[in-house]
């Protein structure tokens, strides 16, 4: 995941933040710009106030790890 957030950011400078989540570290870099927060977290426990703040968001395999009638 970590490698298609920086892709992003190299094409799309006008994103001044962006906030990545992963419920494993494993892929995270070791080095990151300090606008690039990396979040240790399930896609099913979000914050709150994450609620309608962002303005693009990339969810790769989501549905299948969320049905569970798959």
């Amino acid at each position: 995941m970590g490698i298609r957030v920086f892709r992003r950011k190299q094409e799309e400078w006008v994103i001044p933040e962006i906030d990545c989540v992963d419920i494993s570290d494993k892929q995270f870099p070791k080095n990151y710009p300090p606008n690039i927060r990396l979040n240790l977290r399930s896609a099913t426990a979000l914050p709150a106030e994450w609620k309608s703040r962002f303005s693009y968001a990339h969810q790769r395999l989501l549905v299948s790890a969320v049905d569970h009638s798959v």
